[in-house]
């Protein structure tokens, strides 16, 4: 009998945002990953600020409340706020 834990490290993966905006299309119903990814980041920048995990998100990866420049990966949890907004 082992010791392992049953409990994977899925959750401590780090998420690449690529694949949090194809959950946003899907789960929206968007058919152009594009367009959702427009979508996706304009409620990211209106968050900022008054989404705890949103700002905390962003602060980590030192991203400015702007586009321009890549966003992050991120984890679990996160990829669950960005895909409620």
């Amino acid at each position: 009998m082992s010791n392992k834990s049953t409990k994977s490290n899925t959750s401590r993966k780090p998420i690449p945002f690529a694949a949090v905006r194809v959950d946003y299309a899907k789960q929206h119903n968007i058919s152009d990953v594009t367009k959702a990814s427009k979508r996706l980041r304009a409620k990211i920048r209106g968050a900022y600020g008054k989404n705890p995990v949103v700002t905390k998100w962003m602060d980590r990866h030192n991203k400015d409340n702007r586009d321009g420049n890549r966003y992050g990966s991120v984890t679990a949890a996160e990829r669950k706020a960005l895909l409620s907004l």
